[in-house]
């Protein structure tokens, strides 16, 4: 279900440093449930606050004020910082498996430390 809205909202054409900070804020509280949120959904959210950046540039250059300049950046980067902790919660899962992968190899005392175990 969250997957299926981040994928909405990160469909949507943003042109205005406003919608900057409404959709990537919606993006933000879409992803707070890291597992309900799949890798396409990832994805979509990523690229779409990636483009949210050229909005924000031609703004800036535009003269639009740097309070609204502001806002939407800090909300650009709350979206982009959640992305981030859904990212590395998959993250997380792989680099587990890996290291129980790796640590029966170094059991018998062979690793550079000869512990046994990397430290």
């Amino acid at each position: 279900m969250k997957s299926s809205i981040v994928k909405q909202l990160s469909a949507i054409k943003v042109e205005t440093v406003e919608r900057v900070q409404q959709t990537s804020n919606v993006i933000a509280e879409a992803t707070s449930v890291i597992s309900e949120v799949t890798v396409e959904a990832q994805k979509a959210a990523t690229d779409a606050l990636q483009s949210m950046t050229v909005v924000l540039k031609k703004e800036s250059s535009a003269g639009t004020s740097y309070e609204a300049l502001f806002d939407s950046a800090r909300s650009l980067a709350t979206g982009l910082g959640s992305m981030l902790r859904v990212s590395a919660y998959g993250l997380d899962h792989t680099t587990q498996v890996t290291i129980m992968e790796i640590r029966p190899m170094y059991s018998a005392g062979e690793g550079a430390s000869g512990s046994g175990y990397f430290r």
